[in-house]
């Protein structure tokens, strides 16, 4: 009678065993999906944030453009001045200030650099 007590009490054991690490096993997947869903989460974030910072880049890029045209328009009016030898004016001193700016794209790269990090 003992050995059947102790019989009983090992499978009640045993099935409380199962149980338990079952219990582990959907927590931790449940924690997966959580993890993976932050995870999709964090990334349409950050692909958001490149996409917004792309589209001031390109702005960026068309002023740029925009003010190499001007300086284009500058510098060909300036060399027909000289070339005609013409009086000094207001027009060549306005051409002769644009001529040596020079536009400075610097592009943002925390988008991607928060890719990098993340590792995604």
């Amino acid at each position: 009678m003992r050995d059947s007590k102790i019989l009983s009490y090992l499978l009640y054991a045993l099935d409380e065993i199962i149980l338990v690490v079952i219990g582990i096993l959907i927590a931790l997947q449940i924690s997966a999906w959580k993890n993976s869903a932050e995870a999709a989460e964090m990334e349409l974030k950050i692909l958001k944030e490149i996409s917004t910072k792309l589209e001031n880049d390109l702005f960026e890029i068309r002023k740029d453009i925009g003010s190499m045209n001007s300086i284009k328009v500058a510098c060909i009016a300036l060399k027909k001045a000289i070339h005609n030898q013409q009086a000094h004016s207001f027009t060549f001193d306005s051409n002769a200030s644009i001529a040596p700016v020079i536009p400075h794209f610097d592009p943002n790269k925390s988008g991607y650099g928060l890719l990098v990090l993340t590792g995604i």
